[in-house]
């Protein structure tokens, strides 16, 4: 069985800036007019595009890391 390497949580940005305070995870039930799932560069330029277009949107932007954190960090 071929098992993926571990995911790689270590961002040069975050070792290299003052430390940002983490932010708390979603808890209890959630609602918004959009959810953008996953805070790469295309979930940021949606997440952006809507607000710009709909600037009265509810948008929830959903990563399973801090934002920045993974391959476009």
């Amino acid at each position: 069985m071929i098992h993926l390497p571990n995911d790689d949580v270590t961002c040069g940005w975050y070792h290299a800036l003052p430390s940002i305070p983490e932010k708390s995870a979603l808890k209890g039930k959630q609602s918004a007019d959009y959810a953008v799932l996953g805070a790469g560069f295309v979930g940021l330029a949606m997440a952006r595009r809507l607000a710009e277009l709909m600037p009265n949107a509810r948008i929830i932007l959903i990563d399973a890391q801090r934002i920045g954190q993974g391959a476009s960090g």
